[in-house]
């Protein structure tokens, strides 16, 4: 499964501009009026973009773009972006800020962001409530970012001003929904690459990729596949398995410390110097490829492919190494991640054991440990290393009706880690149960 990352960059960010333009000044509701027969210059009064300030959600290839163009119309831009670092926001002559602050502060807001659990209807009733009276709200990105039918509340009792929107969570729009007869809301039917030169770049594009894997049996540009032949990506197949999943893992180790306003600066993946495969230059590329496309799955639902260009757009320094450390497994990979604005780095080492070379964590830390890295949720408790936390954490489980399907222990010397595998997500009330146990350091969920 191929695309084309970059052919509707400037096309989408030049439609989302078009949307920012006309919720300022009423460009389409004059226009209509004037095909219509009128004159009615006193009831479009327009408010200029100079000196406003515009919150920009996701600074990813389409996000910065917006924010350069609205520079340079002399506008204030606020960015929320959790894994923005501090030098990329100056560069780019942004501010990064919180998502509340964005709310309150902006007089328009325009949603770049890629579509998770954690970003669908990230503007919803709760946030149109903290949102600046009177906001502006574009999006040219994904339609379920929207919560349509608070939008629709905010339009009519006036916290939102003005809406432009190009997507939608079900596409066509129903003929009879809404938002079609506001007048506070511009609509376009999803036509951010509909532009001569987007469709001309995509097609090139494409076209060079499908010729390359038919000709030289080389993948570029792959949704699902690194880039080499495809002997080769069955043969280190087990091994990006377990690159993609401690990428995932660490990431969900470090959230914690980036949700409360610290960002991971670098990312380091260690491959061992002897590798029982043969490993070669290109080999090591796909490894620490599939690592950062794992890291980056829930943040920006990057891939392989493109992981080292989204790690440089958010400022994350990607260092490869090849470790004689990690000897003791021929088949074994380290992910690391270091806190920049913070303390410490989030480390996981992961190896193939067995016949069938299943991956499995075999060090957290400096701490030996093993377990499985198939399962879906792993909690990982920090506790004093005292009798009754291991059981009493099974304890507050049980009462949750959670499910422990396997379980791991380690010692750090001064601390112990117990690393549980569960069959449900724990809700708030659990994990703060937990975390208010006696003998409980901290208590994090990773979900893979």
């Amino acid at each position: 499964v191929m695309n084309a990352p970059e052919g509707n960059t400037i096309a989408t960010c030049e439609l989302t501009f078009a949307h920012l333009i006309n919720s300022f000044r009423p460009v389409v509701n004059a226009a209509e009026s004037m095909r219509a027969g009128l004159w009615d210059k006193k009831n479009l009064m327009g408010v200029e973009l100079y000196g406003k300030t515009l919150g920009v959600l996701g600074l990813g290839r389409i996000g910065s773009q917006v924010a350069k163009r609205a520079l340079a119309f002399g506008m204030k831009v606020l960015a929320y972006d959790p894994y923005l670092t501090a030098e990329r926001a100056q560069s780019l002559g942004v501010t990064k800020t919180d998502l509340e602050t964005i709310l309150k502060s902006s007089d328009a807001l325009t949603i770049h962001l890629p579509l998770t659990d954690e970003t669908r209807n990230i503007l919803n009733t709760e946030r149109f409530a903290q949102a600046k009276k009177g906001i502006r709200i574009i999006n040219c990105a994904r339609g379920e970012l929207i919560d349509l039918e608070a939008l629709q509340k905010a339009l009519e009792n006036g916290q939102v001003s003005h809406a432009g929107l190009d997507v939608f969570p079900e596409e066509p729009l129903n003929a009879d929904h809404p938002l079609r007869k506001n007048k506070k809301v511009s609509l376009t039917p999803h036509l951010g690459a509909s532009t001569h030169e987007a469709q001309a770049s995509v097609g090139v594009e494409i076209a060079e990729s499908v010729a390359s894997l038919l000709i030289d049996g080389q993948i570029r540009n792959a949704l699902n596949a690194p880039s080499m032949s495809l002997s080769e990506l069955e043969r280190l197949k087990p091994m990006l398995v377990l690159a993609e999943r401690l990428g995932l893992f660490v990431q969900g180790l470090s959230s914690s410390e980036v949700s409360s306003g610290q960002v991971v600066g670098k990312l380091i993946i260690s491959i061992p110097s002897s590798y029982s495969g043969g490993i070669s230059s290109q080999d090591i590329t796909a490894i620490s490829r599939a690592a950062m496309g794992g890291f980056l799955k829930k943040i920006s639902g990057a891939n392989m492919v493109n992981a080292p260009v989204v790690m440089q757009r958010l400022g994350i320094n990607v260092e490869v190494r090849q470790n004689s450390d990690l000897a003791d497994y021929s088949d074994s990979l380290q992910v690391s991640a270091e806190v920049k604005e913070g303390q410490g780095t989030v480390s996981a080492t992961g190896a193939l054991i067995g016949l069938h070379r299943h991956a499995r964590l075999v060090r957290l830390g400096e701490v030996p440990l093993e377990l499985s890295l198939s399962g879906r949720i792993i909690l990982v408790i920090e506790n004093g290393d005292v009798p009754g936390v291991v059981g009493h954490v099974g304890t507050v489980l049980s009462s949750a009706h959670i499910n422990i399907a396997n379980m791991s222990l380690g010692r750090t010397g001064k601390t112990a880690l117990t690393l549980l595998e569960l069959d449900s997500l724990p809700d708030e009330k659990t994990l703060a149960a937990l975390r208010q146990s006696k003998g409980v350091l901290s208590a994090k969920i990773v979900s893979l």
